[in-house]
């Protein structure tokens, strides 16, 4: 039983239940679920924020090498422009201190001067390389041309301006010379600056 007389200041102060439970848009479960939004759209746009400097960062960061190794890990196809116009397309299988080694569809391979690159493209469903990681090993060009000139490979060099080609047999590596025993009918011997080769074909 109610004992309070009527008009008591207590009945305009509490108000009715409704009306603080679940009445209009003015109800605290009504601001409740306002707050609550806001702060699903403060928190994306701040997680999109942090996401946007986090890339920007990375991209601040980014290496050749590094976008090269990302691509490789990633096994991405890619199609490769070098300074003399020339484009190959494949696989990077090996990524040297100054070269890559690129596998074909067909399986040929080819070992790639960074010299000689102009750009490097993928497929336009790939996702953008971070490109922020270090590279850090020693092989070089000229150590795996070492090994193949032990094992007396054939090989095809195709030079950065891209106006020579060198086929043959590799007989050595010296400290910036190779020496190639060319084909043909009367064979001779070809001295190439390694720095200038682009291209090194095997097989």
């Amino acid at each position: 039983m109610d004992d309070r007389p009527p008009g008591d200041p207590w009945d305009r102060a509490l108000g009715a239940p409704d009306g603080l439970v679940a009445g209009g848009a003015a109800s605290l479960a009504s601001r409740l679920d306002a707050w609550l939004a806001d702060a699903r759209v403060e928190g994306s746009a701040d997680a999109r924020a942090r996401e946007h400097w986090l890339r920007a960062a990375a991209s601040a960061d980014a290496t050749f090498s590094g976008i090269l190794l990302d691509l490789a890990e990633r096994g991405i196809a890619v199609s490769v422009a070098t300074v003399a116009g020339r484009r190959l397309q494949g696989l990077v299988e090996v990524l040297g201190a100054d070269f890559l080694a690129l596998r074909s569809a067909s399986g040929g391979e080819v070992l790639v001067s960074l010299t000689a690159i102009s750009t490097v493209r993928t497929a336009p469903t790939v996702d953008v390389a971070s490109g922020e990681r270090v590279v850090t090993t020693d092989l070089r060009l000229s150590d795996v041309l070492g090994e193949l000139a032990a094992e007396r490979a054939r090989v095809r060099f195709v030079l950065l301006d891209g106006s020579e080609a060198v086929a043959g047999e590799l007989r050595s590596v010296g400290q910036d010379v190779v020496t190639v025993r060319t084909d043909g009918s009367a064979p001779a011997t070809a001295y190439a600056r390694t720095e200038a080769i682009a291209e090194v074909t095997m097989g």
